[in-house]
């Protein structure tokens, strides 16, 4: 439960302003305590350059916290602009790839964390200071120039994000680090892949969903832990990422027992996080739907840019033969003791492929560099699968070549090309 609501807090937008506002505020605290109780010993070892009277300070602060809160109010606008070019240019599910960036939350942080410190530490100017130094302003001007940096960085990290080919490569590295995981996993023998299980154990204990959500993320390894502790077996009945209404069979746990503990079905409950939106964090389809709507929008009349399609489909080629190690079957999770607690089902490799690339229409001649696109990725795909899923790929050409009913009017350079790729790919599926 305590990491359901830690990942939960960590995965907000508001958390990183927070805490760079928290330290501003900590920081003008500890200035302020200095400058009205303590500036007679400090006097003494800090050079008077660093020190100033309480008219200077405040003019100061009040020209930082005016500047501060321009560049946050300025940073805010080119933000709004982004996400209008990521749902416009890109795809609407691209979004909270760029708001989740650290640094973007970052910047944003350390502006309010600024603009907290300069205002509070004008409001704690005295006139019982007006005979005396402080230091409030000097620290002020320290971390403007800190901001300034950070809105420089700001700047550069606007300009990469904004290009397309950045945006693609890090949507596939982010999928890529799930599948390293779960390939770790299978190397350390906590889990395995399974076409069919039965539960090793008599008694089964239903748990029904309580409202209509997407299947957001599962938390294993305590998922495991805890039905390793309660001699329990927990079958998860429907795939990450998947919509489930109220009243929908989520989760069946079976035991020796016909009485369950209880407080298992909750806790159980309480490692499976639902939500209104889909998270790419364990989701690999919906990972691979962002990449594929930057690609049809790429293919479409108004932008026409096939080249970007190209990169974003061989990424999703790259993807699936990093992936291929979990497209063999259900996800078997082991104990310590190498017993069988946890089986999640997974999305086989046909039905990917078919939701993947169903919607790119390969009828026109114009569709041949996003034909060959496909190809591709099915060749790097098959590289790394296994037998099963090889017959798949092979049998998923004849479909996606189905509806080419202008082949025989293609020229011999087209037909050269397509025939060098379908060779390829018979090469490594047989």
């Amino acid at each position: 439960m305590l990491k359901k609501v830690f990942n939960k807090i960590k995965n907000s937008l508001w958390l990183t302003p927070a805490l760079y506002s928290a330290i501003g505020l900590c920081i003008a605290i500890l200035t302020i305590t200095l400058d009205m109780y303590f500036n007679e010993h400090y006097e003494k070892f800090v050079p008077d350059i660093f020190l100033t009277s309480v008219d200077l300070a405040t003019e100061i602060l009040a020209t930082l916290s005016s500047a501060l809160i321009t560049m946050t109010t300025f940073t805010f606008s080119m933000t709004m602009v982004v996400l209008t070019t990521y749902s416009s240019q890109f795809s609407p599910r691209a979004l909270p790839n760029f708001m989740t960036q650290k640094a973007t939350m970052r910047v944003l942080g350390i502006f309010l964390g600024g603009f907290i410190y300069s205002i509070n530490s004008l409001l704690f100017m005295r006139n019982s200071l007006d005979n005396e130094f402080v230091i409030s302003a000097v620290i002020g001007v320290f971390i403007t120039i800190i901001c300034l940096l950070f809105f420089i960085y700001f700047i550069h990290f606007i300009a990469k994000s904004i290009q397309v080919d950045n945006l693609i490569e890090n949507i596939a590295e982010e999928t890529l680090k799930s599948s390293k995981d779960i390939k770790n996993k299978m190397r350390d023998h906590k889990l395995t892949t399974v076409k069919q299980y039965s539960p090793p154990y008599l008694y089964g204990h239903s748990y029904y969903a309580k409202s209509s959500d997407y299947i957001k993320r599962v938390e294993m390894e305590e998922l495991v832990s805890l039905a390793a502790t309660k001699y329990i077996f927990i079958k998860i009945h429907h795939k990450i990422g998947e919509f489930i209404t109220d009243n929908t069979l989520l989760f069946t746990i079976y035991s020796d027992e016909a009485n369950l503990e209880e407080g298992v079905m909750k806790e159980c409950a309480d490692y499976i996080t639902l939500g209104r939106k889909r998270s790419p964090s364990q989701d690999l389809a919906y990972s691979l739907q962002q990449l594929v709507e930057i690609a049809l929008r790429a293919t479409s009349p108004a932008i026409n840019d096939p080249y970007t399609a190209k990169h974003c489909i061989r990424n999703v080629g790259k993807v699936l033969a990093e992936s291929n190690t979990i497209l063999d079957g259900d996800s078997l999770y082991m104990d310590t003791e190498n017993q069988p607690r946890l089986l999640i089902p997974m999305e086989d490799l046909n039905n990917l492929l078919y939701f993947t690339f169903n919607q790119f229409n390969i009828e026109k001649r114009k569709d041949i560099i996003i034909l060959g696109a496909i190809m591709d990725a099915l060749i790097m795909t098959a590289q790394k699968c296994s037998d099963d899923n090889k017959k798949i790929l092979w049998s998923f050409l004849a479909y996606k070549t189905f509806s080419f009913d202008e082949l025989h009017q293609l020229h011999p350079y087209d037909q050269k090309f397509l025939e060098i790729k379908k060779q390829k790919l018979f090469e490594v599926t047989h």
